[in-house]
């Protein structure tokens, strides 16, 4: 058929594997890991669950405005949406550090302040291509961004609280609603004891085993202080029993299971606004004044942070979310084409999906749109797929259709030096935006390995798995030990996309093909061509055992020798062998094992390099 090509394209784009494997995109982008990093590196038991989110917004075409509001305030915008409090699981994403109620109030307020400097920095990077955390400290050197806008965005993080919650919201108010009436019950049973103030501060922070001053503290008065659900109920007033009994309703409407299914994920603590301190140089313990919520004035078209914060509170009074609204506001602004950052949103991710495609992006920067950064090669093309975005409504899948059906994407690069020269926009004198061969990378290649050898186990979802790991590359400190010994099999023979990704413990062999560091946000990986590369595909366990799985293969599905070599090629290159190939093939077979031609055929070039 005449449209053959565009019919297999928007086909391919309405696969589950389509969101799989463009998520890995995204996931780079907004540093996603599911332990904590530094010293601990505690693994996250729920973090999965955003991972699983993204995957099913490229899947399903999910607006892209809407994709960025529910990761900045899903929870505010749309409370009853399971998916939506789940995204805001990008605020938890980064690194985290922890600290102790014994430790100096510095040394809290410094780990504090450096987690939320982790949450505006990479949504400055991620979604408005801007280096913003570079202002934390004094106003920016290159781009027009004071600090006090950096603060003034800070502050919409800074009365939230992270942690592992509830995802439907009957259970999570019921929660909330038992934390805060246990708190004031412990208070004033702290003052009915006695208890001395510096006693109390320690007793406010949870049990941990590993601190022996908080555990002689919590051993002379925790008996006392006990109490249990049954008895804080007992102690309220007509009212609050009430309303408690209404959240029980709603809780067993939602079903009990509801109650252990949880992400990870940052929301406000209360429904009050915490206050938020510009800081000298950065500085947690030099206070130098309090600022009010706000966005970038560079990129303010005319309409005040106290507008977008006046509507978004009216929007969440309606929806009767008890919320500051900051996180909505800001939500609202960084999708907003017309007065707030919308533009320059929509020109990052259209940047992101050609660099995706065609390996290099218009803007070669892709994290940094700022004066530091490389300008557009052809602006008029930028503009125009920014533009087509926003007029689809925001729908990815236009996109991505436009630019997998150019001809910038389709030309064959045999036929590419004969093109006469740019036929895009007047942008006359740059270099014509041709699709590059492209190496796979690294999830991809794995991914690629265990396809052609027949053993990918198509099992969407859940928690990430663990592949076996040599015991040297898994000698470290942290806290969750990195299982010593695991099989390789059907359990470990998942796509890439669901490894699970452990900060202080890289899995050598995507490192070895440049999967990113998850510490900070990747815009854009680079790939290298190194020797241990072939090494790790000459000599890894998991790529000797896939040619002994693809041999297997082989022999199940051919008669003979010549067959399988033809198999072996339609597989692994896609294409049929060549009549020298063939020949050399045939000789090789005779003096070795199937397996070896199978291995061959995963180290070649044509294997890892796509055109």
């Amino acid at each position: 058929r005449p449209d053959a090509y565009e019919r297999r394209v928007s086909e391919l784009l309405t696969r589950r594997a389509f969101g799989e494997r463009f998520a890995r995109t995204w996931l780079d982008v907004v540093r996603y890991a599911d332990s904590d990093g530094y010293e601990k590196d505690s693994d996250r038991p729920n973090t999965w669950r955003y991972r699983d989110f993204v995957i099913r917004a490229f899947q399903e075409d999910m607006p892209f405005d809407r994709f960025v509001q529910w990761q900045l305030a899903g929870d505010e915008l749309e409370p009853d949406d399971p998916s939506a409090f789940i995204a805001t699981g990008f605020l938890a994403l980064g690194p985290h550090a922890e600290t102790q109620p014994t430790d100096l109030i510095a040394n809290r307020e410094k780990v504090r302040y450096d987690n939320l400097d982790d949450v505006v920095a990479t949504l400055g990077s991620a979604f408005l291509g801007l280096t913003v955390g570079c202002a934390r400290c004094h106003d920016h050197k290159y781009d027009p961004i004071p600090t006090r806008d950096y603060y003034g965005m800070l502050g919409a993080f800074a009365g939230t609280d992270r942690g592992d919650f509830p995802i439907d919201r009957p259970h999570r108010e019921r929660e909330r609603w038992l934390q805060e009436q246990s708190r004031a019950r412990r208070e004033a049973k702290m003052a009915e004891l006695n208890i001395p103030e510096s006693d109390r501060e320690l007793l406010r922070h949870p049990l941990n085993p590993n601190n022996p001053t908080l555990n002689a503290v919590y051993g002379k008065w925790n008996k006392p202080l006990k109490f249990t659900e049954t008895e804080l109920r007992a102690a309220q007033e007509a009212g609050p029993r009430r309303a408690l009994a209404e959240l029980d309703a709603r809780c067993a409407a939602a079903g009990t299971a509801s109650a252990s299914n949880r992400a990870l994920v940052r929301i406000d603590a209360g429904a009050q606004p915490a206050e938020n301190w510009l800081l000298h140089r950065g500085d947690p313990m030099r206070k130098t004044a309090v600022i009010p919520p706000g966005f970038l004035q560079v990129l303010d078209p005319g309409r005040a942070a106290g507008d977008y914060l006046a509507a978004a509170r009216t929007e969440l009074r309606k929806r009767g979310v008890a919320s500051p609204g900051q996180r909505a506001a800001l939500a609202r602004w960084i999708s907003d084409t017309r007065h707030g950052a919308g533009s320059l949103l929509a020109r990052v991710i259209v940047n992101r999906l050609w660099q995706a495609h065609l390996g290099e992006g218009l803007v070669g920067t892709p994290n940094d749109f700022g004066t530091q950064g490389e300008p557009p090669s052809h602006p008029e093309l930028l503009e125009w797929l920014a533009g087509e975005l926003v007029r689809s409504g925001w729908r990815l899948r236009h996109v991505h259709e436009l630019i997998v059906t150019s001809a910038a994407y389709r030309t064959d690069i045999r036929t590419r030096n004969a093109q006469a020269g740019p036929t895009l926009g007047s942008d006359a004198t740059a270099a014509p935006p041709w699709r590059r061969a492209q190496r796979l990378d690294a999830e991809a290649l794995r991914d690629s390995l265990l396809a052609v050898s027949g053993v990918l186990r198509d099992q969407p979802g859940g928690p990430g798995f663990k592949p076996a790991i040599p015991a040297e590359a898994t000698a470290s400190r942290t806290a969750d030990k990195y299982p010593s010994t695991t099989p390789d099999d059907a359990a470990v023979w998942r796509r890439s996309v669901y490894l699970f990704v452990k900060r202080s413990v890289r899995f050598p062999f995507t490192e070895a093909f440049d999967a990113p560091d998850p510490t900070a946000s990747c815009g854009r990986r680079i790939r290298t061509t190194v020797p241990t590369q072939q090494l790790a595909l000459l000599n890894d366990e998991f790529v000797r055992h896939r040619a002994e799985d693809f041999a297997r293969r082989l022999e199940r599905e051919t008669g003979g020798t010549e067959a399988a070599i033809r198999r072996g090629f339609a597989l692994a290159l896609g294409r049929t062998p060549r009549d020298p190939e063939l020949a050399a093939a045939r000789d090789y077979l005779g003096r070795q094992s199937l397996t070896n031609f199978c291995h061959a055929l995963f180290t070649l070039n044509e294997f890892i390099y796509v055109d």
